[in-house]
């Protein structure tokens, strides 16, 4: 995998190029439509699209693109490192959890160099095992942000990859065009802004 730092193209181990102009008409034109699953949450016309089979240092890799219509917000990654037959929030785990983020930062500093910033935790008291955890990195270009983080509502670990103001205007466009659904799901607005 490379993420390009003139331009954030993403290009994965199976050759597929993710960039900034890719619209979700096109993604669809791709022989890696077919590798994916849709999932639109109920909340269109943002929708994500897993794509299936992808490797990192032949580790497997979930990828996730988000559009909002045609345009593409952001890509998310995340190495899975849990055994086999241990998926399911019955296995879950900070300690692979922890693993993910280490594997995700240093996989960054050898693409990426040093993060541009870094961010802390509110929980300040993390065991050592899942320290890496408590960082969140941060690496800013004139086309975007690269992000490695925890999201410790979620549960996921990931490496996000977002273009210019993309999700904020994709936000606020939605707010406008459903304001009775912020009305009656006030967590909303916390849940679009994530």
């Amino acid at each position: 995998m490379l993420i390009d730092k003139i331009n954030g193209d993403v290009l994965l181990t199976s050759g597929f190029k993710i960039h900034a102009n890719l619209t979700q008409s096109s993604f669809k034109n791709t022989q890696y439509f077919e590798k994916s699953t849709a999932k639109d949450y109920g909340t269109l016309p943002f929708i994500h699209y897993n794509l299936h089979g992808e490797t990192l240092e032949n580790k497997p890799i979930f990828v996730s693109l988000c559009f909002y219509g045609e345009l593409l917000l952001y890509v998310q990654i995340s190495v899975d490192l849990y055994p086999p037959d241990s998926k399911g929030w019955e296995n879950y785990s900070l300690d692979y959890e922890a693993q993910i983020k280490h594997f995700h930062d240093e996989i960054l500093k050898k693409l990426l160099g040093k993060p541009h910033k870094k961010y802390s935790s509110r929980w300040e008291k993390w065991p050592k095992k899942q320290k890496s955890l408590k960082y969140s990195y941060e690496y800013k270009y004139t086309w975007g942000k690269v992000f490695s983080y925890h999201d410790a509502r979620g549960g996921g670990t990931y490496i996000s990859v977002s273009y210019g103001n993309r999700k904020q205007e994709a936000n606020d466009d939605y707010r406008k065009r459903n304001p009775q659904e912020e009305r009656e799901f006030p967590g909303l607005k916390h849940i679009l802004e994530q």
